[in-house]
């Protein structure tokens, strides 16, 4: 075989070196001083899979040093990254149902009122929702839930929102009752004016008073539950409310 040959050889058996192995290997540097050349196939955090030109093996992560990439200056680490856990949610602005709301009427309330009726108010107290505190003075509103005047005269409410930041934000609360007249004694003061009326100035006393008694009772009308303007209440949440 002449000298010429011999270069034929030799250039085809480096073309094919060449072409299963790549020119930038990877190392891997195991704890006993060993450097391994060859490709990284895969790794976790027990075990760094590697090729080498004649074979592949799986090193543990324990037994390795130091693993450089090719084309990396700098040794990538033998085990990957830890992952990083998610950042806690932010505790949510969250009124728990069972809370105790406090109200204050911007308006007064009567039992003529006819249901459906809505009315205005503000928080008598201020409210902890989360993080959020909302302070006194927070517009709320409600609605008539029932009403009736005469003898089982009553007006029922209930709040349906508190509005924070501008945002109207819905309530379910349980229904508050105020009843009983708020005119007592009608009756008796007809009679009362009937009888003074007698003592004074005889039958045509009693007469007159019985009138004016009369016009008392009449110019009242029925009776009528009302509920003052600046009444303070409490209702209880019956739905967890998220704010803004």
């Amino acid at each position: 075989m002449n000298h010429m040959n011999l270069k034929v050889i030799f250039f085809a058996m480096a073309v094919i070196l060449m072409a299963n192995f790549p020119v930038w290997a990877d190392v891997l540097e195991l704890k006993d001083g060993t450097l391994i050349k060859g490709t990284l196939v895969s790794r976790d955090a027990q075990t760094i899979k590697f090729r080498t030109q004649y074979s592949e093996g799986a090193y543990p992560v324990a037994a390795v040093k130091n693993l450089t990439l090719a084309g990396f200056g700098a040794p990538a680490p033998a085990t990957p990254p830890p992952v990083q856990a998610a950042p806690a949610p932010k505790a949510s602005n969250k009124i728990k149902a069972g809370s105790i709301v406090s109200v204050k009427l911007l308006q007064a309330l009567s039992s003529k009122m006819p249901t459906g009726s809505s009315f205005n108010g503000v928080l008598a107290y201020a409210l902890a929702a989360g993080n959020t505190r909302i302070p006194a003075g927070t517009p709320v509103s409600g609605v008539v839930s029932s009403s009736a005047v005469g003898r089982s005269c009553h007006i029922a409410i209930t709040i349906t929102q508190v509005v924070v930041l501008g945002k109207a934000v819905p309530l379910q609360t349980q229904g508050v009752r105020f009843s009983g007249s708020a005119q007592p004694g009608a009756v008796q003061t007809t009679a009362r004016a009937a009888t003074v009326g007698g003592l004074f100035s005889g039958r045509s006393g009693a007469r007159d008073g019985a009138k004016v008694g009369g016009a008392i009772a009449i110019l009242r009308g029925p009776k009528v539950t009302q509920v003052p303007n600046g009444k303070v209440f409490n209702v209880t949440l019956l739905r967890d409310v998220v704010v803004p």
